[in-house]
């Protein structure tokens, strides 16, 4: 049968154009512009940014964005004041398309000093070109890749050679197993600051050196007392205590920090990642390990008094998520996280490691931020100036 007058229109169209094709295009015409919006917080935030026309997406980028500066949930109070500047697509008749884009944004608490992030392309930008929002002084608003692992603690051993009394790392090992009354896995929490101070209050584990292969599955060297490598498979991990009368003094090597705190304080996971092991360890008592970027990174957790529910190898967890509770369990003579950062198989001190580390603009990237600070500032005032303007009107 002959196609239909309109089939044939609709077919002709699509190869030669239409008559109102210019005005099609006219009408779908995208541009893109920058908005400012400020609000003072009356009654819940959600409720404040859509009275003054700012976009649910941005409020929830900003939320984002503040991370662990700012909880955008629960920090907000009557009379604080948020200012957000974000970029939005429209059509030539002004009906916005897709999704906005926040710029910066400012919070100002009450009698208090302002919080403020940008969005900035360093050289060398990993995002793909979407940048990433840093703190007005340069530093990253981004949680490191590492966090600490317990929020109330202090390193009590530091990372690295130390002598030690081998008896008390062949003491007869504390019980080991989950805790016996079930505790829930609580959802991630983006708190991470912890100050430390260096003390001597407990004693370590007696960590001893080799690669984290060596470490999980076979022996590992040990130094003797006049500095002899001595070969002891009583020292791997999960061996039982040696028999033989103990040395007087020991150096080992203590491949991680011992970090003090209250039996019972939930030991948290220091970033996103696989368990690979959750088991009783020997000499480490209740152990976890996490793999991190594939198992480049790995953190271990030891002595702990017990695992959070539903841990076990194989299991995903998130940064800021509860795996276990400090102990002392194993070989330990006190309550304290033993704690270990491995970056492709060796061990590093994972007090200033580069991964536990906010980024920071330094150089010629630094000097762009600024000024582009500078004129976010700028801009700020002008819009707030006009909507002053527009109100007394």
């Amino acid at each position: 049968m002959p196609a239909s007058p309109e089939t044939v229109r609709q077919v002709t169209e699509r190869m030669l154009g239409s008559a109102d094709e210019e005005a099609q295009q006219r009408d779908y015409m995208i541009f893109t512009r920058q908005l400012g919006g400020s609000f003072v917080v009356a009654g819940s935030l959600q409720a404040s940014a859509a009275a003054a026309g700012v976009p649910a997406t941005v409020l929830v980028e900003a939320a984002h964005a503040f991370g662990i500066m700012v909880d955008l949930e629960r920090d907000p109070q009557e009379g604080d004041r948020l200012y957000v500047k974000y970029e939005q697509s429209f059509t030539a008749e002004g009906n916005p398309v897709g999704v906005a884009k926040l710029l910066w944004a400012e919070f100002q608490p009450l009698n208090k000093s302002a919080i403020a992030v940008h969005r900035f392309h360093s050289v060398g930008d990993a995002t793909g070109g979407t940048g990433q929002f840093w703190l007005a002084d340069g530093w990253s608003a981004a949680q490191p890749r590492l966090r600490t692992p317990v929020e109330a603690g202090y390193v009590s051993s530091p990372f690295g050679m130390r002598d030690t009394a081998t008896s008390d790392l062949l003491r007869r090992p504390l019980p080991m197993g989950p805790m016996p009354a079930p505790v829930a896995r609580p959802a991630a929490t983006q708190s991470h600051s912890s100050q430390y101070s260096h003390s001597s209050q407990y004693s370590s584990s007696g960590r001893l050196s080799g690669r984290v292969s060596d470490r999980i599955d076979g022996g590992s060297n040990r130094i003797g007392p006049i500095g002899r490598m001595e070969s002891d498979e009583s020292n791997r991990i999960g061996a039982a205590p040696s028999a033989r009368a103990p040395l007087v003094r020991q150096v080992l090597m203590h491949e991680g920090v011992d970090l003090a705190a209250p039996l019972g304080t939930p030991v948290l996971a220091a970033a996103d990642g696989v368990v690979r092991q959750a088991e009783a360890r020997g000499g480490y008592g209740n152990w976890v390990m996490i793999d991190h970027d594939g198992g480049r990174l790995s953190t271990g957790y030891a002595h702990m008094l017990g695992f959070a529910p539903g841990l076990v190898a194989g299991a995903r967890v998130l940064q800021g998520e509860v795996i276990g509770f400090v102990g002392n369990t194993g070989h330990s003579t006190g309550p304290h996280l033993h704690y270990e950062v491995w970056a492709d198989g060796k061990a590093e001190n994972p007090v200033g490691n580069p991964a536990t580390l906010r980024a920071q603009l330094r150089g010629p990237d630094l000097a762009r931020f600024q000024a582009e600070v500078r004129r976010a500032l700028d801009e700020r005032d002008g819009d707030m100036l006009v909507a002053a303007e527009a109100r007394l009107k």
